[in-house]
């Protein structure tokens, strides 16, 4: 008797209806080869973006909290090492801030040749691009979101934003409110090695930061969420916050 042989089709699957079990690993959509691991056609990806210039501080101040708190990553480097595409500090320096490069590498919507040859440069850089080897094409969604949705003191903004995760998750149950949900991994620890981002000598840092996260916002506006296999919550707003990533929101605060 022959076997017969499975279909291997990559035609998207509706998820089933049971437990979902998920992963957080910033690192997915820098190093392919975890996606290549992990994704299947009933897989989902959920991506979370902040303004360039928050995430630097707080993911600094993050690491001198493991170095003190968990006594790990204890050699910390100077600033200006970090101000470089070519070093960083455990994920940590500005070039790491190009989140249109690691959403590149989700395949959602066709690069032109300069995007492709920018690509294979940057995958030489250190804490940039771990690899730019394509993984095997699936339809996978991905729900793009960014930190000011989570806290959007507009209750009716917040909860329609939440029951479009419920219904990308396909989950029975609604979502609590992410706003009164105890935060994770979110300490006040208070350190002399800690930096505000918006002091001044900081400022050349934050021009960078700014800088490439004017030309990040474009292409994730005019191009990544544009594909059909991206999931924005009320894109007039998120197109409100990505726009604001071309401003440093320092000068705000003045």
């Amino acid at each position: 008797l022959k076997k017969k042989k499975k279909k291997n089709s990559n035609r998207e699957q509706p998820l089933p209806t049971t437990k979902r079990r998920g992963i957080k690993c910033p690192r997915i959509v820098k190093e392919t080869s975890r996606l290549n691991q992990l994704l299947n056609n009933t897989s989902r990806i959920i991506v979370g973006v902040r303004h360039p210039v928050h995430w630097f501080e707080s993911l600094y101040n993050y690491r001198i909290w493991q170095k003190h708190e968990k006594k790990r990553h204890m050699m910390k480097p100077s600033l200006q090492y970090l101000h470089n595409n070519r070093t960083d500090w455990l994920g940590l320096s500005t070039g790491a801030a190009r989140f249109d490069l690691y959403l590149k590498q989700l395949d959602k919507v066709p690069l032109s040749t300069d995007e492709l040859q920018h690509m294979k440069q940057v995958d030489k850089v250190d804490g940039v691009m771990q690899s730019t080897a394509h993984h095997e094409q699936y339809p996978i969604k991905v729900f793009l979101y960014s930190m000011e949705q989570i806290k959007d003191s507009n209750t009716q903004r917040r909860l329609r934003f939440q029951q479009t995760l419920q219904q990308f998750l396909n989950l029975d149950t609604p979502l609590h409110d992410l706003a009164s949900k105890e935060k994770v991994n979110v300490n006040n620890f208070v350190h002399s090695e800690n930096i505000d981002i918006c002091e001044e000598q900081y400022k050349e840092i934050r021009n960078t930061l700014v800088w490439q996260g004017k030309h990040a916002s474009e292409w994730i506006r005019n191009k990544f969420m544009k594909s059909e296999d991206v999931v924005v919550s009320d894109v007039g707003f998120m197109n409100e916050i990505l726009g604001r990533w071309g401003v440093d929101p320092c000068d705000e605060k003045k």
